[in-house]
């Protein structure tokens, strides 16, 4: 079974950062009583290559994470006229995490993979109108009536130019490839080069990646935060300010989960069954005039429409599965997350002190050293081209707004 381990150590580094002691600083200097930084310096860590500076993401999560800090806070009746307000704020931390290298590449793949079927078509349809294309005329009065329409050496010419497109493309795509499994090795996901692709012909391989991502951000503004903490004075207020925000952080963990298992219920699953249902329609359709077929071509085209209809299945039924297998792996890691935000909450509620907050924080890692780790069922490789591109059909198809 090909393990992908998804390590989320929110509260705890192995070395001080360089930023803390200006962020706490800041954080004790400020006129208003406590609230944290307005931003966190840049760290080393920052460095990396494609990896987002957490003293920039800092700048951007600030506001809707204390924002559901303070809409927790709130009286019951002000949160009942504003219902949504907490989960709206949770979604826009989510979006400014789900950021890094891995989700660019991601990006540049989706957008070449796309490019190459529009390609596709194109020269499909520019081959069927080939033999009825006029051919190319001699002469200068034949070559000023050729700039008029569209000659056989012209559609000839498209098709050479398009499959030179797709040629590059591909070879652009195996190198964004290597790149971006390179990138998830790094975020902690360890991939055969054949289960790329696997990973990627999935509709929720762009979800995965985003959780990954978001993790993998998360933990390293976290770590500039809790040593912040551990460096300022021992304000409680300060310190019960700063837990809170890990509180929010282990949230909006859940909430990636919870979100996670929406879009496989309410989304891909439903769509999947419904175009599944409509193949096996147009199956037994095709079944019944072949039957009644006895023109040798019309049975030829009919006989390639019922193996397409049963590669279409066959695809439906593994796909489906491997949705099923996703979810009940994503709904499993929940248990230790939903375990340790009601640990943090009643933490919070409890301790009166600040050096008891900041005796917590420092021994937290402890507790979870590994609080989330996701066993994802094996990405096999695809039996045949036919298959992948059967799988990524599919994808866009789950992905985009209606069957």
């Amino acid at each position: 079974m090909a393990r992908l381990s998804l390590v989320l150590t929110l509260m705890l580094g192995t070395s001080a950062l360089a930023a803390a002691p200006a962020l706490a600083q800041a954080a004790a200097a400020g006129d208003e009583p406590p609230v944290l930084a307005r931003e966190a310096p840049a760290t080393p860590a920052a460095a990396d290559a494609g990896k987002p500076d957490p003293g920039e993401l800092w700048k951007q999560l600030r506001e809707p994470l204390t924002g559901v800090l303070e809409n927790q806070e709130d009286p019951g009746w002000l949160r009942a006229i504003r219902p949504g307000r907490g989960e709206a704020l949770l979604n826009d931390a989510v979006e400014i995490l789900a950021v890094g290298r891995g989700v660019q590449l991601r990006d540049e793949i989706r957008s070449r993979q796309a490019r190459i079927t529009e390609l596709r078509g194109q020269v499909s349809e520019w081959r069927l109108q080939v033999p009825a294309a006029p051919p190319a005329s001699d002469g200068a009065m034949g070559q000023l009536s050729d700039m008029m329409r569209t000659t056989r050496t012209d559609l000839e010419a498209k098709i050479a130019t398009a499959e030179q497109e797709i040629a590059e493309n591909e070879t652009q795509l195996g190198i964004l490839k290597t790149e971006f499994r390179a990138s998830l090795e790094k975020l902690g996901i360890k991939l055969e080069g054949a289960q790329v692709d696997g990973l990627l012909a999935m509709a929720t391989g762009d979800d995965l990646v985003s959780l990954y991502s978001v993790y993998d951000n998360l933990r390293s503004v976290n770590q500039t935060l809790l040593h912040a903490t551990i460096a300022a004075d021992e304000s409680i207020e300060t310190a019960k300010r700063y837990y809170g925000l890990y509180t929010v952080m282990v949230q909006l963990a859940l909430h990636m989960h919870q979100e996670f298992l929406g879009k496989v219920d309410e989304q891909y699953l439903p769509k999947l069954e419904e175009i599944v249902a409509q193949t096996r329609t147009l199956k037994a359709e095709t079944e019944i005039a072949l039957l009644n077929e006895s023109d040798a071509r019309r049975r030829t085209v009919l006989e390639r429409n019922l193996a397409a209809q049963d590669l279409n299945l066959k695809v439906g039924e593994i796909y489906r599965q491997r949705l099923i297998d996703q979810r009940a792996q994503i709904e499993g890691a929940m248990a230790p997350l939903e375990a340790e935000l009601a640990t943090a909450q009643n933490t919070l509620k409890t301790v009166q002190s600040s050096s008891a907050i900041l005796s917590m924080m420092r021994s937290s890692g402890e507790g979870f050293a590994v609080l989330m780790q996701i066993e994802i069922p094996p990405l096999r490789p695809f039996e045949n081209q036919d298959m992948q591109r059967a799988f990524e059909d599919l994808t866009r198809t789950l992905q985009g707004p209606g069957t």
